[in-house]
C-alpha cells in the first residue's frame, strides 16, 4: 500500500517539475530541490522496491531532470523561464517541445499505473 502511495507521488512531483520548468512559479533554488526530491524518491523507490513496468517512461523523466540537475550546477545570470528569456524563437519552440514531449512520456506512465495496478 505504501509504496502505491510512494508511486503516486512520484507520479505527481514529476508533473510538478515539468508544469514549472518552463515558467517562474516558484524560485530556481525551489524549482532545483523539487527536481532532487522527486529524483531522489524515484531512486529510492528502485532500490527499495524494484523498477515497476508502468513507472519505466517515470524514470526516463526523472533520468532527464537528474540529468539537467548535473548539467545546470552553476547559477545563471540570464532569466531562467522560458517565455521571459531573450533566445530566438526557434529555440524557445524547440524548448517547449521537449517540454511537451516530456508531458506525453509523463502521461504515458500515468495511463500505465491507472491500467496496471499494484497488487498487493
Amino acid at each position: 500500500m505504501i509504496w502505491q502511495f510512494v508511486d503516486w507521488v512520484i507520479l505527481i512531483g514529476l508533473a510538478a517539475c515539468i508544469a514549472v520548468w518552463p515558467t517562474q512559479l516558484i524560485s530556481d533554488g525551489q524549482n532545483r530541490w523539487l527536481r532532487v526530491g522527486v529524483v531522489g524518491l524515484c531512486i529510492i523507490q528502485v532500490v527499495a522496491d524494484g523498477p515497476r513496468m508502468p513507472l519505466y517512461p517515470a524514470y526516463l523523466v526523472a533520468a532527464l531532470f537528474a540529468g539537467l540537475l548535473v548539467l545546470n550546477t552553476k547559477a545563471t545570470d540570464g532569466p531562467s523561464s522560458i517565455r521571459e528569456s531573450k533566445e530566438s524563437s526557434l529555440k524557445k519552440l524547440a524548448r517547449w517541445g521537449v517540454i511537451a514531449v516530456t508531458g506525453l512520456i509523463l502521461l504515458a506512465s500515468v495511463v500505465l499505473c491507472l491500467t496496471y495496478p499494484r497488487l498487493d
